[in-house]
């Protein structure tokens, strides 16, 4: 409470007309919800130009959830009519919020009202700038897009030097002239100038992501997880001086600052030292957790947690991008992918598939377990896939991103052979996050057909009646290891549910076995069922934390340059 008196009266204090300049200010606001932020979905907040407004991204369980706070109130108030929100962006004249829902590319305006439909891209975006010259533009499937501010069809950019290396963070320049962005990937993306009118690209001679430019006449960006500045030529475009490190506390995201400024030079930023509260436990049938590794484990996150076919193993993915695979009686972690995410045991234990980035869609791999081969590509196609679940069957079940639509469920019978890679649920609405039953007769998903998230169920391999599970609204849905109860999340209430499959499946009862803040993720399931059927692995996912807010960092800035330290 102190904290946010404090950051109001120093506000107050800047907003007020003609009041001295009080010299640079540091202090930190409460964050109002941070469950559910996946690392790699882009940038999760955003400050009005005037500095009077932020924005923030978050879930409550697995809804994704916008939040705005004016700088001078206390409390943070939910955008009720934007669900499903997420990666904020504000208009050149602070007067609209922009954000990104899987049907497509909206607006709202600060006053309230409804949201308004800008129009649809082709896949998950990760990136989104508003521009003086009447369009957004975003990043997605790492290529450039434009939508008119006031709707209308999305026009690719096909700018002929980003050639397949992959584009990302698009950054407006306030003239609407020029678009700063990065072009490749990881430690091998640099820096380019796109004029928006000749279509014709500047490399700016920099490694680097996520670039920005400062009305002070500076170039910010990341690499190697660092924030740097350097003095830049807005004119000629192109650095002046050597760049040097500022901004130690902001958290670096796949190559995406969590950093916003206001023109005024206000900063705020998620501060990167509070990774660590999503840690691994396991969960009895009563909601008691016990940790499942020491603090000695290399991971700063943990993502997507699945058991082995024996209970010995669980393999992770974690924030940075690594996959990793954990033998649970030593504790001892081996390294299977240098980069992924939805890892997936296949039947027999003996291979993994996982979901990569590394070209400019979401394509699967594989390795085996023993590390004997190198991974390999499955299945590389131009739209983003991602695994989603392995039948006892042998079928790889695939979660594929239809443009201007959303999400659809695949079923893979020979993975040496594409063409047996075949549609299972493909209804108008989306389909996420799968689980087939053990004797493999059923799977459970989720789909928003009623307009909310429901748990339902169907025959598998051949989708046939539809049972709904869950009855107020239900995620990532799991099997118990006899198939007699499926368990789902229901706000932050774990819920199971009986069934009967003997001659068709029917509900037969249903209680709460506890509740509390664990990981959710709307498409994909972020716990498992150990295989004994007694306990479940799970991400503590508590909500909290904070956002840290500089007052008149541009002062700082300069003053830093002109040192040069």
């Amino acid at each position: 409470m102190a904290a946010s008196i404090a950051a109001t009266m120093a506000a107050l204090y800047v907003l007020q007309p003609g009041a001295p300049d009080p010299g640079v200010g540091r202090f930190a606001i409460e964050y109002p919800y941070t469950q559910g932020q996946r690392y790699g979905d882009g940038r999760a907040l955003a400050i009005s130009p005037d500095g009077k407004v932020i924005i923030t991204s978050a879930a409550g369980g697995s809804d994704d959830l916008l939040f705005y706070r004016k700088i001078d109130e206390y409390e943070a108030h939910q955008i009720t009519s934007a669900k499903a929100g997420r990666l904020p962006f504000f208009s050149p004249d602070g007067q609209w919020i922009g954000f990104i829902t899987p049907q497509g590319v909206w607006k709202i305006n600060l006053a309230g009202g409804p949201p308004t439909k800008l129009g649809s891209v082709t896949a998950f975006t990760v990136g989104a700038t508003w521009s003086t010259d009447g369009f957004v533009y975003l990043t997605s499937s790492q290529q450039l897009w434009r939508l008119p501010e006031n709707g209308g069809e999305a026009e690719r950019i096909d700018a002929e030097a980003f050639g397949s290396a992959g584009v990302g963070n698009p950054r407006a320049m306030p003239s609407g002239k020029i678009l700063l962005l990065s072009v490749g990937q990881r430690d091998d993306a640099k820096l380019v100038a796109l004029d928006l009118e000749s279509n014709e690209i500047r490399e700016l001679g920099l490694l680097g992501a996520d670039p920005r430019y400062l009305p002070t006449g500076h170039l910010i960006y990341t690499n190697a997880g660092q924030v740097l500045a350097v003095k830049f030529d807005a004119r000629k475009l192109r650095p002046i001086g050597t760049p040097i490190p500022v901004l130690p506390r902001v958290r670096i995201d796949s190559n995406t600052m969590q950093l916003a400024f206001s023109d005024n030079g206000t900063a705020v930023y998620l501060p990167a030292d509070e990774r660590s509260w999503r840690r691994l436990v396991m969960v009895d049938l009563n909601g008691r957790t016990e940790p499942v590794f020491s603090e000695a484990t290399p991971f700063l996150d943990n993502n997507d947690p699945r058991f082995s076919p024996d209970g010995s193993k669980i393999a992770l993915s974690e924030s940075s991008g690594p996959i990793w695979v954990v033998d649970l009686s030593s504790g001892a972690p081996t390294k299977l992918s240098d980069s992924g995410f939805y890892p997936m045991w296949s039947p027999d234990g003996t291979e993994i598939a996982f979901g990569t980035t590394r070209s400019t869609s979401f394509d699967l791999m594989l390795r085996p377990l023993d590390m004997s081969q190198q991974e390999q590509v499955l299945l590389d196609r131009d739209i983003n896939l991602r695994t989603a679940d392995w039948a006892p069957d042998g079928a790889l079940i695939v979660r594929e991103e239809v443009p201007g639509k959303g999400m659809d469920l695949m079923r893979w019978t020979d993975l040496a052979d594409e063409s047996t890679l075949k549609p299972l649920l493909a209804g108008d609405d989306d389909e996420v996050s799968p689980a087939v039953s053990p004797d493999g007769r059923w799977i459970a998903y989720v789909s928003n057909q009623s307009g909310r998230d429901e748990v339902y169920v169907t025959a598998y391999p051949k989708p046939e009646g539809v049972v709904q599970i869950s009855v107020a609204g239900g995620a990532n849905p799991a099997w118990s290891v006899d198939g007699r109860e499926i368990s789902y999340f229901q706000g932050r209430e774990f819920i199971a549910v009986s069934v009967s499959t003997e001659s068709q499946l029917r509900v037969s009862g249903r209680k709460k076995l506890f509740e509390g803040d664990f990981r959710q993720y709307r498409w994909h399931r972020q716990y498992d069922v150990r295989p004994d059927g007694q306990s479940f692995v799970m991400i503590e996912d508590p909500p909290g934390g904070h956002l840290e807010v500089i007052l008149n960092w541009f002062t700082e800035l300069e003053q830093t340059l002109d040192r040069g330290d």
